[in-house]
């Protein structure tokens, strides 16, 4: 039994559903936003998120004219950006994406994955 608990998100999911956490009260948790908290019932919380991650783009200079650098989400479809994009696959990138079709929707995503490079053989 612990009264804390660091883990992440995924792993808490499992923990909820498999009812090894319980709902807590804090006064500290009126501090954090809404998006921060997995609430519960009568005003409780599962988890309160205490840091977050950030996400960043890199990119070569020599190879993209500067009003082609996204800045923003929607700046990933420059056309000057079809087929220079890549993603690696590992955790990040999968909450990266998920991120993405939270805040853009899924159509978005499709405008993406239609813009990658073509396969080689």
């Amino acid at each position: 039994m612990v009264d804390a608990l660091e883990t992440t998100e995924d792993s808490l999911l499992f923990a909820k559903t498999d009812h090894l956490i319980r709902p807590y009260a804090s006064p500290f948790a009126a501090k954090y936003p809404d998006t921060a908290k997995e609430k519960a019932e009568r005003g409780l919380n599962f988890w309160t998120v205490i840091r977050e991650s950030y996400l960043g783009f890199g990119y070569n200079k020599t190879q993209l004219s500067p009003g082609a650098v996204p800045k923003s989400f929607d700046g990933l479809l420059h056309p000057e950006l079809k087929r220079k994009i890549g993603i690696t696959l590992s955790e990040s990138s999968a909450k990266t994406i998920g991120a993405i079709i939270k805040i853009k929707g899924e159509a978005f995503v499709r405008k993406l994955k239609a813009r990658r490079s073509k396969p080689t053989l």
